[in-house]
Formats: structure tokens, C-alpha cells, sequence
């Protein structure tokens, strides 16, 4: 494994618990199932850039101002009306995202991300299994201390987002790693070799499969499938980034 000089990695379990104490910090927003996935695969096909907004309504009123952008995201896994997608990778294919903005809502990853942003960390980037080594290395590089912010489901830790932080973790030596971090990476380590299964496991997991999403699963636990590591700029829009 590819090893870069940086400061230590600590692992949130949700996004709930962001403080004050980790501004100043390399911050990776994980939510696998399936917001963070989901949006690396759209720039990673071309999208110029992805807005992500915590309500619907102004997701909606955002949409609407600019001909031309594209709405997406979910509420209860399903695709508001009037959108153009849901929160599926399969429903943003290159030719339909290729050069276009895309203005995004979920029910807990945008939370996610709203809340790292706005509470200092000095770079908010995205992972997801679908890049993990290419956002670990970035945040290695960066010799900040990095935080690793898993979304969670309802509040409560989520097995898929735990299993990514762990994939990530494992590019810092142990020494440099929390205790959370260490435990992340142990779990990873014991259920990389069939993550499509350990994925199918996770709670969430159980919902998506409710709804006919078995794909998205599938998806989401393709581990390194991008060198991409998507940055949240000053105005909030999300770009390619590497």
C-alpha cells in the first residue's frame, strides 16, 4: 500500500458528532449508501459540478432559477416529484450529466456534508468505498489531521460507512491512528473480502432491497473504482478536485 507522510486520521461514527475542537481539519464526509457513492460516480462521468442542499424546497427553488440544472436526490429512498433523479448512480449516465451542474438533496448525506462545511474543517472532501484510497492519499498528503465523518443512518452508526472509514484509515500507520480509526480499520480487514456481502448486511442495506435498489448496493461496494476526490468549495459546489 502506497504510504504518504500526514498527520494522524480519527473516525466519526455520525455526523452529529462534529465539534468545534475539529476545525482546521482535513475532513472526509462518507456516506456510502448512498449519497457520497452516488455523487463521486456523477463527476466522475463529467457532471461540472454537484450543489448539495440540505432542504427540498430550496434544492427545488435553486433548480428552478438556473435553465439548464439538473435536480436530484431522494426522500425515503425515492425520487421527489418533479426531479430528475434519484439518488442512484444509474439514474445520472454520462451523456445525461456530461458538462452539466446538478443541484442535490437527501435525507441524511447533504446533512452531512452541510454540517462539516459550515463547522470549519479546512477542506471537505468525499468518500466512499468507489474512492477510498484515492481520498485517503489526498488527505495523507495534506498534513493536516484528518476526520473521517461517517453520515450514519437515523442518527445511528451505519456498518457500510464504517467499513469505508476503515478503508481509508488503513493508509496511516497505526500509531497515527484513533482508537475509532483502529477499529474501523479491523473491521474493514475482516470483511474486505466479500464487501458486496458485508454491505448487504448493513442495515440500511435492507431498505434500499425493499425498493428494488439491489444495484446501488452492488455499486457502492466497488472498492478503488475512481482516482477522483470531489472538494467542496467556498461557495458549497462540489468539484472533480483529482
Amino acid at each position: 500500500m502506497e504510504q504518504t507522510q500526514g498527520a494522524g486520521v480519527h473516525v466519526l461514527w455520525r455526523w452529529q458528532d462534529w465539534e468545534d475542537r475539529y476545525r482546521g481539519r482535513y475532513a472526509v464526509v462518507i456516506d456510502v449508501l448512498r449519497a457520497t457513492t452516488t455523487l463521486i460516480t456523477v463527476l466522475a462521468r463529467g457532471a461540472e459540478a454537484v450543489l448539495p442542499v440540505a432542504g427540498l424546497e430550496e434544492a427545488r427553488a435553486l433548480a428552478r432559477s438556473r435553465p439548464g440544472w439538473l435536480l436530484g436526490g431522494e426522500r425515503d429512498n425515492v425520487a421527489p416529484p418533479g426531479f430528475d433523479g434519484g439518488n442512484s448512480p444509474a439514474d445520472y449516465p454520462p451523456e445525461r450529466v456530461a458538462g452539466r451542474r446538478l443541484v442535490f438533496t437527501t435525507t441524511n448525506g447533504t446533512r452531512a456534508l452541510d454540517r462539516v462545511r459550515t463547522g470549519g474543517a479546512a477542506t471537505v472532501a468525499l468518500g466512499a468505498l468507489v474512492n477510498a484510497g484515492a481520498v485517503a492519499r489526498a488527505a495523507r498528503a495534506s498534513g493536516r489531521p484528518a476526520v473521517l465523518v461517517c453520515a450514519g443512518t437515523e442518527g445511528v452508526l451505519s456498518l457500510e460507512d464504517v467499513l469505508a472509514a476503515g478503508a481509508m484509515a488503513r493508509y496511516w500507520p497505526p500509531e497515527a491512528r484513533s482508537d475509532e480509526a483502529q477499529l474501523a480499520a479491523w473491521a474493514y480487514e475482516r470483511m474486505q473480502a466479500d464487501l458486496p456481502r458485508a454491505l448487504n448486511l448493513a442495515r440500511h442495506a435492507a431498505s434500499l432491497r425493499a425498493r428494488g435498489l439491489e444495484a446501488d448496493i452492488g455499486w457502492a461496494a466497488r472498492e478503488d473504482l475512481f482516482d477522483l476526490v470531489p472538494v467542496v468549495g467556498t461557495q458549497g459546489w462540489i468539484t472533480a478536485g483529482l
